[in-house]
């Protein structure tokens, strides 16, 4: 069998060039699909948010035909006069499975990873960085055994959060019987609740209803946000931009589940999800918080498993965090990992203490000190838990 060869691709226009290519390969991988890895996330997510940052893409060819490709970019961290350039995955907010890559071409794709970084490390690049990598990714254990038996280079990994997810049966009377019975009774209440309220309407958004709808969802996340933590996520118009451009182009393609609960109405809670890969992938909440006794995030998960059923999806990823609530609906979680691969040294740790420290200083500059500090507080809660849980390696 040839050798593959790596086509590194750095501009806008190239990344464009990519789209039939890029969709091909998501569409034949045999790992578990991504959206965060498609083409069309990637592609909103470079022109709204890659001010400053270099694309680094890799395409993995055999022959001249594309048998894999990783969506790299460069970025450089400063702490004083220190900067380092680092590589990383782009615009990961959930779990990703690093690329798409055809059956059979794992372990080559690996390798040719391994001796292109084995290139980049000893030059400007200081590291590789992958985030959010579920352990059941399957480029992960060859990139494992790849890295394992270079001579000049080392890796850490560090479980940094779990993602809850639904394995669906065939009907919801299936589901619902596998919940426990305190569980059942709880759904039943729901449900009369909210037919006794009579004034709920759970809207699921199409195309043309999506500019009114995310506008109101926005300013709810918005005010939820900032009254518990100060938080400023849709107050900032590149992260609205982005939305606006990524549910258009997932509505159009179907991949969009975005469900508006109206209560008087109002907009009172809202569920913004992904369809890809026959999974419903949870993306962002927004509620009301006027409305604590009605319990919509409960009632609102069972619109959604419910229509994730009826549609004929395999599962349901409640999304990275281990809030005691995914766990009353799901039985199983995916530990997700952050993959650091740096030049072996004689003391490669100082490496990836140093690696964080200028990732962390970022993420200040970024979110601001308080907003970062709660951040900071809320991982270290997840790693208790995630030890009460034995989640952790």
């Amino acid at each position: 069998m040839s050798a593959i060869s790596i086509r590194v691709v750095t501009t806008v226009e190239g990344l464009e060039a990519l789209a039939e290519t890029w969709e091909f390969l998501q569409g034949e991988s045999a790992d578990k699909k991504s959206i965060y890895n498609t083409y069309d996330w990637v592609l909103a997510w470079w022109v709204h948010f890659g001010r400053g940052k270099q694309l680094n893409i890799l395409v993995f060819e055999r022959e001249q035909r594309a048998v894999g490709i990783l969506p790299l970019m460069r970025i450089e961290y400063r702490l004083g006069p220190v900067k380092r350039c680092v590589l990383e995955t782009i615009g990961v907010l959930d779990c990703n499975h690093i690329g798409a890559v055809l059956p059979g071409n794992n372990e080559a794709v690996a390798a040719a990873t391994v001796s292109y970084l084995e290139g980049e490390l000893a030059g400007n690049v200081s590291a590789l960085r992958l985030q959010i990598v579920p352990e059941d990714c399957g480029l992960l254990g060859p990139l494992r055994e790849q890295v394992a038996l270079s001579k000049s280079l080392a890796a850490n990994e560090t479980v940094t959060t779990v993602a809850p997810y639904i394995q669906l049966p065939s009907t919801w009377n299936e589901y619902y019987r596998s919940l426990s019975r305190n569980r059942r009774d709880i759904v039943r209440k729901l449900r009369n609740t909210m037919r006794k309220t009579g004034s709920v309407e759970v809207v699921t958004c199409k195309e043309e209803d999506l500019e009114p709808y995310l506008s109101r969802f926005f300013d709810l996340h918005q005010r939820r946000w900032q009254s518990v933590s100060g938080g400023r996520w849709f107050s900032d118009a590149r992260t609205r931009a982005f939305y606006q451009d990524v549910t258009g182009r997932f509505a159009r393609k179907g991949w969009l589940y975005f469900s508006c609960l109206s209560l008087d109405g109002g907009l009172a809670h809202g569920k913004l999800c992904y369809v890809y890969g026959g999974r419903l992938q949870s993306g962002l909440v927004a509620r009301d918080l006027r409305y604590p006794k009605y319990s919509l995030g409960a009632f609102h998960t069972i619109h959604a498993i419910r229509y994730a059923i009826d549609n004929g999806l395999r599962e349901f990823d409640l999304g990275r965090g281990d809030e005691a609530y995914k766990f009353h609906w799901a039985k199983s979680a995916r530990r997700c990992l952050e993959v650091l691969v740096v030049r072996r040294a004689i003391r490669p740790g100082l490496r990836f203490r140093l690696i964080r420290a200028l990732v962390l200083l970022h993420e200040v500059r970024e979110n601001g000190i308080i907003t970062s500090y709660r951040l900071r507080r809320e991982k270290k809660r997840q790693k208790c838990l995630r030890k009460e849980m034995r989640l952790s390696p």
